[in-house]
């Protein structure tokens, strides 16, 4: 379960937004003004065409700026860091918050597998031995 010794209290956000500034700024929102001693946040969100790159990437190394900006799609960087993803709205974000010595990879997965299963329950997600979610059983999901 998604509960721990700490853990007393787990909060799930849904963005209505897909403006890439409103979700990242939700993000380092909670990073500086929640305290996770004794709470998990897990925080679904999407955004329109998006290229993110991680907090300690040359974007112009990481992706074509110019094409992106093009094509129509913004380009962020994300403070907490990461690799350079794109992101459009065929794709979930999911953002896990949590102490730091209360991370554990296998339940912050399965908190995401739990949740999108109570609201698609079709999806039969789950979290395999070597911490890829899979759908029903079969198909690797990219977390």
């Amino acid at each position: 379960m998604w509960l721990s010794n700490s853990v007393k209290e787990i909060v799930v956000y849904k963005s209505i937004s897909t403006n890439i500034w409103s979700n990242l700024s939700f993000e380092d929102w909670i990073l500086k003004n929640v305290d996770l001693s004794f709470r998990r946040i897990l925080f679904l969100w999407r955004n329109t065409r998006t290229v993110v790159i991680g907090r300690h990437q040359n974007p112009w190394l990481e992706a074509d700026v110019c094409a992106a900006r093009r094509l129509g799609a913004s380009v962020a960087r994300r403070r907490s860091g990461g690799g350079t993803v794109y992101h459009d709205l065929g794709n979930l974000n999911c953002s896990v918050f949590t102490h730091r010595s209360d991370y554990d990879r296998r339940r912050n997965l399965q908190m995401v597998c739990d949740a999108l299963n109570h609201r698609w329950g079709q999806l039969e997600l789950t979290v395999n031995e070597h911490h890829d979610i899979l759908c029903r059983g079969r198909w690797k999901v990219r977390a």
